[in-house]
């Protein structure tokens, strides 16, 4: 795997010359491996002529910076441009080097810049269009102008360009974007070609791409468009699967305007007609067209080859033309129980699909798709070996089949521990593992991470191969990981600048894979502890606080000159300030109102039946998700929404906990087994007697009359 630096000068008998000159040598001379000539020019040249490709190569400049390439510096005692130090380190130097970072150190400022970013943290603005040394071109062409002239963040010519353009071509995203077609909290189609009148002709589509990117959903002139445009703009488009538990059958065909197409294409072509839900057109449509272009999940899926496995390459008419097997088999069991005429008139038409293949591992084993092994003439993973099975349609029984097993079964299969063994676990203390951490395993070298993966995977807790590679290499993986900022908090998305790269807080502190307490570790949290860390509180401030009491995650306000959800202001406090702090006591007093709601309780005081479920929102639910659903959409308690779920469902939900059960099996002063799977009708539903023994068990008392 190592290449050969032709250019390097080296002494050979006395005389100066190059590796080249030696490779063309030997080459001259038909010197063989393994001959004593090959071995003596190795052993004295290999370390000064040849070099090994790092897995990791360094990058003389960080991703988000671009290159002065044809600039000169002083490298390796020569003058040389910064492409071709970049070209050497790309070569030569892993990125976790010492070469690698004393070159970033040395030639990262004058090799590299970044582009003028004239929009800082905000965005740019693709959409608009300016005039540029008159020019006419979108903001974002901007950015090819900064890299091809090499206009560099922070110099005069950007700073000029910044001030001229910033109003017209950046602006803040909006943390929640205003949706032209949401109307009461339910989204409609857009239809996109309709011209309106909004700062001058366009179509409700620019108006739509124009609000998402620019307006909150708080703000008022949000609200204005939305109203003012849903007449022209918005609509709810015609679906061919419109039958609850329904999907779009996109590739199916069928006949539209005397050719065949796809349903996917019908589709389109009601999105350009705009063709309303509930319009004549619309239902000629759906009964014409959703016995082919829906369809539903079936509960039993369709096997077409059960117990088999389905030939890669094969093919086989199925409904009237000629497919490839795999694609049969994926739409049987999308589309068809495993006891419907479809399914099993496939089975039998299409029985030509159907082989026993081989497998490397047993039906009880797994495969390990981490490791490689040399089969076919390449090395590949141990899943593509089974996979070249599957395609080349090699059989259980085959004597290709039985050599391969008997190559690769001990490398590729194991059976999954029951307590996997813990490369980092001493007694009952876990430590940390150093992953990057390079060891001598199974005859090549792995990173600690691959080792305690493998072992993780395959080996018992406690068992010998686990003991053995445990006490091996243990003090070179394991140890307590330097922590950037401790028991403090973490600033995650703060910007720092580290061994001369930037990077986030959060990114350093899981770089850090240096010992705990060690004098490096020391060194790097005492440089970043007062940009990355913060003192998390010891009661932390709830500006909703009280039982009952939740956040209104839908509403925003305004907070320190920046526009916040309640629910992310609520957590940002929560994680920095004390509840008696006057900071949230001031955030509390201004936004109490807005963000806070009293939570709507179903059961309120009592309980909810998890036993029982109900339809709500065309969905089957546990009366127990009640208070989690409640919560999620915001219902506030005094709102006519949780009045109303109150006088469909309290009946069914809720009960308070009898003092003495009822026992439905107690029958003569006898406890008798319940027949858990019988089913019996009990007030007009069937129930099982297990479900029917817990509702009474739960609900009412041993004494009542029910019971």
């Amino acid at each position: 795997g190592a290449r050969l630096d032709f250019d390097v000068m080296i002494n050979v008998d006395g005389e100066t010359g190059t590796c080249g000159d030696i490779e063309a040598g030997l080459f001259q001379d038909e010197v063989t491996n393994g001959n004593e000539n090959c071995t003596m020019a190795r052993s004295l040249h290999y370390d000064s002529c040849c070099f090994k490709i790092p897995e990791t190569p360094c990058q003389l400049c960080a991703q988000d910076e671009y290159m002065h390439f044809t600039t000169e510096v002083e490298f390796n005692d020569d003058t040389v441009t910064c492409r071709s130090v970049n070209n050497f380190l790309m070569e030569r130097a892993d990125v976790s080097s010492d070469q690698c970072s004393d070159a970033r150190a040395t030639l990262g400022e004058t090799c590299c810049y970044s582009t003028c970013n004239m929009c800082g943290e905000f965005d740019l603005d693709w959409d608009v269009f300016i005039n540029y040394e008159g020019e006419d071109m979108s903001c974002g062409d901007l950015n090819e102008i900064f890299r091809s002239e090499e206009i560099v963040d922070g110099s005069e010519q950007c700073t000029e360009i910044t001030n001229t353009y910033y109003d017209t071509c950046c602006y803040a995203s909006p943390t929640t974007s205003c949706q032209l077609c949401k109307h009461d909290g339910i989204f409609y189609d857009l239809n996109e070609k309709v011209q309106v009148d909004f700062n001058g002709p366009t179509t409700c589509y620019e108006v739509a791409n124009f609000v998402s990117r620019r307006l909150e959903e708080s703000e008022q002139m949000c609200t204005v468009l939305q109203n003012s445009l849903y007449d022209e703009c918005c609509y709810e488009k015609c679906s061919l699967a419109h039958q609850e538990g329904t999907y779009p059958d996109w590739t199916a065909e069928v006949e539209l305007d005397g050719e065949k197409a796809t349903c996917f294409d019908l589709d389109n072509a009601i999105k350009d007609a705009a063709i309303a839900k509930d319009s004549a057109e619309c239902q000629s449509l759906q009964d014409a067209f959703t016995p082919t272009c829906s369809f539903s999940i079936p509960s039993n899926p369709c096997d077409v080859c059960p117990g088999r496995d389905v030939s890669f390459n094969g093919t086989a008419m199925h409904m009237d033309k000629e497919m490839k097997c795999p694609d049969i088999k994926s739409r049987l069991s999308t589309r068809e129980e495993a006891d419907g005429e479809e399914c099993l008139a496939a089975q039998q038409e299409v029985s030509s699909c159907c082989f026993d293949q081989c497998h490397i591992c047993e039906d009880e084993e797994e495969i390990d798709a981490e490791l490689e092994v040399y089969y076919n003439g390449k090395t590949m993973k141990c899943t593509d070996v089974d996979n070249a099975f599957n395609e080349n349609s090699v059989f259980a029984d085959s004597e290709q089949c039985n050599t391969a097993k008997e190559d690769f079964r001990d490398t590729c299969c194991y059976t999954a521990p029951a307590t996997p063994c813990n490369l980092c676990k001493r007694g009952t203390d876990y430590f940390d593992l150093m992953g990057i951490n390079y060891v001598s395993f199974m005859d090549k070298t792995q990173t600690c991470a691959d080792v305690s993966n493998m072992m993780f995977k395959r080996e018992e807790q406690g068992s010998e191969a686990c003991t053995t590679v445990h006490d091996e290499y243990f003090d070179t993986c394991c140890n307590t990981k330097c922590s950037l900022c401790g028991e403090n908090g973490l600033e995650a998305g703060v910007k720092v600048n580290f061994e001369g790269r930037s990077m986030t807080c959060l990114e350093l502190d899981l770089g850090l894979l240096i010992e705990a307490g060690s004098e490096a570790c020391e060194s790097v949290t005492s440089q970043f502890a007062d940009q990355c860390c913060y003192e998390k509180p010891e009661t932390p401030c709830r500006i909703c606080n009280g039982e009952g009491v939740g956040v209104n995650t839908e509403a925003s306000v305004l907070y320190l000159g920046t526009n916040t959800t309640c629910d992310s202001l609520s957590n940002y406090l929560g994680s920095r300030e004390e509840q008696n702090g006057e900071t949230c006591k001031a955030a509390a007093t201004d936004h109490y109102d807005t963000c806070c709601y009293e939570r709507c309780s179903l059961c309120e005081d009592g309980k909810s039946d998890w036993e029982t479920f109900v339809q709500y929102e065309g969905k089957s639910i546990a009366c127990g998700d009640f208070e989690w659903i409640l919560r999620g959409q915001n219902v506030a308690a005094d709102s006519d929404k949780c009045s109303a779920v109150k006088e469909e469902f309290y009946e069914k939900c809720c009960y308070t906990a009898p003092s003495t059960s009822c026992n439905l099996c107690y029958v003569d002063g006898q406890y008798l087994e319940v027949s858990v799977d019988a089913q019996v009708t009990y007030q007009d539903e069937p129930k099982s007697c297990g479900s029917l023994y817990n509702s009474l068990f739960m609900r009412e008392a041993a004494d009542s009359e029910q019971c």
